[in-house]
């Protein structure tokens, strides 16, 4: 079993977790970082509800990693490691190591540009190189030498690329391990270097140009568009099991997510789920469960055989047909700051983005436009298990929520409880310094929160948004993580 957490932390770079100097810049930096590494990616040590282990994930996911300046260069390049971005996550990865639930065994994969010009992101995958090995599924290519000067691509593991093969630049070499992986299929003692692997980030229809020759024609998918973002592949081998982890982590531009999730499809490698494989997409595909774009998410929900059928983590489904009153338990986006309020929809004839139920509250939701909405259940994750393996029967997939705290068990008469699927997850309390979506005495026991009706509201609110409170979590991301088991 490999427990994976995955979080599209806003905008991340350095000015996220380090601002240098004193002040409250460096003291909110600080603050962040803390949070992030100790109190989201480490979690709480005690057992959770039903006696669920808090155990730290295996496997940290993160999207949006940018810092628009042009220091992430052509796509499929590695980012430059004294760049905004490297230096944030070689920072990041050092305060991981240091922690003690989580350990020194910690590896990162180098991240590599994803899509063009002002699309341009990288995917950060770090990883606990004592339970998992990376496998690529490609190596770094030496793609230009002299005179020109050497640049490394990622790029498929062959005959060729492994005899043009070529370490890392700058700081990375140390963030992977030396570890030969075999790859038994150009041979019986042909390895290459866990810190020379490489994760994907280019797919094909039809044979794909490969260096050193051999086939070409084969089309390039966009997503939908060139100089979009396509998923980042990275690939495990579970050491204890045995298992093989092929990992597509994605992050859509809103304006184009629905072309862009139908895409996904027709990645060839998504046709099928080999034997001892679990095959994983996860990320932010900004498509709202629950509005007229889901139709994107058909071919992962209801394939035509033989194509696999993939299954959500956050199920906004009963029988097929979504059910609005599921909404709240898999909203995982923020309202801005300056909109969120700790009310219920207490005292209200209908409750608004707001003033709203359990665990939503006043906090989730969209603002696009200065109009508030409702949407927000755009991040997930979809598994499917090949031959010889198997689900696992509690997956504890948890929205990890300090705000309400989760697992998501609370909830008020006349709505409809989540089902099990959505239930079972890991415990993390709530990190109000004033507790203030439980009044006390609370205005509605029931429902938590605070009364939008109750003479304290005015200064609740004003204390809700204070940055040791919502503050904190909203200036780390517009979006919760998610963590499950696979």
């Amino acid at each position: 079993m490999t427990r994976i957490l995955y979080w599209n932390i806003e905008n991340f770079s350095l000015g996220k977790i380090y601002a240098g100097g004193v002040g409250a810049a460096a003291s909110q930096a600080e603050q962040r970082l803390d949070y992030i590494v100790d109190r989201i990616f480490a979690g709480p040590s005690a057992p959770g509800p039903g006696a669920l282990p808090n155990n730290p994930p295996d496997i940290i996911v993160i999207v949006e990693v940018f810092r628009r300046t042009g220091e992430i260069l052509e796509e499929g390049l590695v980012l430059n490691s004294t760049s905004n971005a490297g230096v944030a996550l070689q920072e990041l990865l050092a305060r991981i190591q240091a922690n003690a639930q989580l350990g020194a065994a910690w590896c990162l994969v180098p991240p590599i540009a994803l899509g063009q010009g002002y699309y341009t992101e990288a995917v950060a995958v770090f990883y606990n190189s004592a339970n998992l090995v990376f496998t690529g599924p490609n190596l770094l290519y030496q793609l230009h030498g002299p005179p020109g000067g050497v640049v490394g691509q990622s790029q498929p593991v062959t005959a060729y690329t492994v005899a043009h093969a070529m370490p890392y630049a700058g700081a990375w070499p140390a963030v992977l391990r030396a570890r030969p992986v075999s790859f038994p299929a150009l041979g019986p003692h042909v390895t290459v270097p866990e810190n020379q692997l490489a994760g994907e980030w280019q797919y094909f229809v039809g044979p794909r140009p490969l260096p050193g020759g051999g086939p070409a024609g084969g089309t390039r998918i966009e997503f939908p568009a060139s100089y979009n973002r396509g998923p980042f592949q990275t690939t495990f081998h579970e050491i204890v099991s045995g298992r093989n982890l092929n990992l597509y982590s994605f992050h859509s531009s809103p304006d184009t997510a629905k072309d862009a999730v139908n895409n996904l499809q027709f990645i060839p490698d998504m046709a099928v789920v080999g034997a001892n494989e679990v095959k994983i997409v996860l990320g932010d595909f900004n498509i709202d469960g629950f509005g007229p774009g889901s139709g994107a998410y058909g071919w992962m929900l209801y394939p035509v055989p033989p194509r696999p059928l993939f299954t959500p983590a956050l199920d906004w489904r009963v029988a097929a047909a979504a059910v609005p009153a599921l909404r709240p338990f898999c909203t995982t986006h923020l309202l801005p700051l300056d909109e969120a309020t700790p009310f219920n929809d207490f005292g209200l004839l209908a409750p608004d983005v707001t003033h709203n139920v359990y665990p939503r509250y006043g906090y989730m939701g969209s603002s696009i436009g200065g109009s508030l909405s409702e949407i927000g259940a755009i991040d997930n994750v979809f598994t499917t298990y090949g031959p010889g393996t198997a689900a696992p029967a509690i997956n504890t997939i948890t929205v990890i929520n300090t705000l309400t705290g989760t697992p998501y068990l609370s909830h008020p008469p006349g709505i409809l409880h989540p089902p099990a699927p959505l239930t079972p997850g890991m415990e993390f309390e709530q990190s109000l310094g004033d507790n203030l979506l439980t009044s006390a005495p609370p205005a509605n026991p029931t429902y938590g929160g605070i009364d939008s009706a109750d003479p304290i509201a005015p200064a609740a609110e004003i204390a809700f948004r204070e940055f040791e409170n919502y503050g904190l979590v909203r200036s780390t991301s517009d979006h919760l993580p998610l963590i499950l088991d696979v």
